[in-house]
């Protein structure tokens, strides 16, 4: 974790990060990409800003996560399968959930597992909420949820179509029914819930798949870039730290549901590959197109971020500042 980077972002947010203080947080997806840099910034935290802060992490398999994460302190590592007893929850304040499949394969291979593990999970948190009286969950949702939609300004209150009949819809309608579970449980229950829509993250990680980490990945072996999709979906980027912080401004938040997106950083695939490609590696983009039942059809969604902006949240690194980032964590 660099301590520079959680500096800035203490400073920057202060009084934000002081509402945390003797509080506790039940951290899904605590060992995925967002989440295991969200446990160590509070970790640091903790040390370094006199705060305590304590974290519950459900995960698959407690023994190695508690050894990945020996040394935060503050934090307590119990099985997924524990929720339901486990006395450490009697503590919990906050519910960040942002434990969610990732693998488009899995999509398109394993869509029964993927509805399962999406529906019954958010189920299982939203009945902890409601039994255990939880101050505020915040499901971290996804801009796939918006569909078929081409928009260079899209709000929280705009969708279009999801085709049902296309196996790979098992991701985005499974994140719009979680959604709507939140949404019903906020109103049977009272559950004081809210939605991030997050954007795609710029953020390294040994077992991440996505496009960016192997494009930066070909930057640092100067190898050729090659894109298996036209590359022509257009989307706004965030970088992970700046997304972290807008995930607790969602938490002290009063509305519903956010985007979440640095609205300067706005790239097609393609845009994004021949920046890196003429940057760092000084080769052509390759294309080699195939399996397109994997990947989503092409798509323009921007994100209309005035609602998390209203919070106070102001993005912090931009596009090159974060692939410098990524290069370096990589290496």
């Amino acid at each position: 974790m660099d301590s520079l980077i959680c500096d800035l972002l203490f400073e920057n947010n202060k009084e934000l990060f002081l509402n945390l203080d003797k509080k506790c947080i039940l951290l899904t997806g605590a060992t995925g990409v967002i989440g295991s840099r969200m446990l160590e910034i509070l970790d640091y935290f903790n040390k370094t800003k006199n705060l305590n802060t304590k974290i519950i992490c459900p995960t698959r398999d407690p023994r190695s996560a508690k050894e990945r994460f020996r040394k935060v302190s503050n934090a307590v590592f119990i099985d997924n399968n524990s929720l339901k007893e486990n006395d450490e929850l009697g503590c919990c304040d906050y519910i960040v959930h942002l434990a969610s499949p990732t693998r488009s394969k899995d999509f398109v291979s394993k869509p029964v597992e993927v509805i399962d593990y999406m529906l019954d999970s958010m189920r299982d948190l939203l009945e902890l909420a409601r039994k255990k009286n939880v101050k505020k969950i915040v499901y971290v949702s996804s801009t796939e949820v918006y569909g078929d939609i081409k928009s260079n300004d899209i709000s929280e209150d705009e969708y279009g179509l999801v085709n049902t009949m296309n196996v790979r819809s098992c991701y985005p309608e499974a994140k719009r029914l979680c959604e709507n579970l939140c949404v019903a449980y906020n109103r049977e229950y009272q559950v004081n819930v809210s939605i991030a829509r997050l954007t795609q993250i710029l953020a390294a990680s040994s077992t991440d798949n996505r496009i960016i980490s192997t494009m930066v990945k070909n930057a640092i072996e100067k190898t050729p870039i090659v894109l298996k999709t036209d590359g022509l979906t257009k989307k706004n980027y965030c970088n992970v730290y700046d997304a972290i912080v807008a995930l607790f401004y969602v938490l002290f938040g009063n509305e519903l549901v956010y985007n979440i997106a640095n609205r300067n950083i706005v790239n097609t695939i393609k845009q994004l590959a021949e920046y890196i490609s003429q940057k760092y590696i000084g080769k052509e983009v390759v294309f080699n197109i195939e399996n397109k039942g994997i990947y989503p059809a092409n798509s323009t969604l921007v994100l209309n971020t005035d609602r998390i902006l209203a919070t106070g949240w102001k993005p912090l690194f931009g596009l090159d500042e974060s692939i410098k980032q990524l290069i370096r964590e990589y290496k």
